[in-house]
């Protein structure tokens, strides 16, 4: 799995937290560093769900075109039924066209089924990824504020 720019950021504030001074055994953080990373972790966690916005709005399109595909083969199954009926052919004619509507029907149906499916795993996935990236956020917290509390601690 390819690293996210969050993942990124935190694997920096991890190897911050990991260079121990050898004499005291104290975190030495540069400060324009820690505020640089900070900086760019704010501007990364607004940029991820931009990211997941735009998947969303590719479903609804998603969504959209298949509905309006699916009402097009409905129209299309109609206006044959309304030639056939208008023309006064036979009742067989009547009888292809019913079937051709009811397939059209089941076939709009299908696809609308499969582009809400979609929709799912794509919010599925969505929501997987914005809850590992709060995890991650939260296991930082939680580091940052152990080794400050240790930090007062000693002082």
């Amino acid at each position: 799995m390819e690293k996210n720019s969050i993942d990124i950021l935190v694997d920096q504030l991890e190897e911050l937290g990991n260079k121990k001074s050898f004499l005291s055994g104290k975190i030495s953080i540069e400060a324009e560093e820690w505020a640089s990373i900070i900086h760019q972790l704010r501007e990364a966690v607004p940029a991820e769900i931009r990211e997941a916005e735009k998947m969303i709005q590719k479903k609804e399109e998603f969504v959209k075109e298949t509905r309006r595909e699916a009402e097009q083969i409905i129209n299309d199954a109609k206006n044959y039924i309304s030639e056939a009926a208008e023309k006064k052919q036979s009742q067989k004619l009547g009888q292809e066209a019913a079937l051709l509507s009811q397939e059209a029907k089941k076939v709009a149906r299908e696809i609308e089924l499969g582009s809400l499916n979609y929709a799912n795993q794509i919010l599925e996935q969505l929501e997987s990824s914005v809850q590992h990236i709060l995890e991650i956020i939260r296991e930082n917290r939680n580091e940052l504020f152990e080794k400050l509390t240790s930090q007062e601690d000693r002082d």
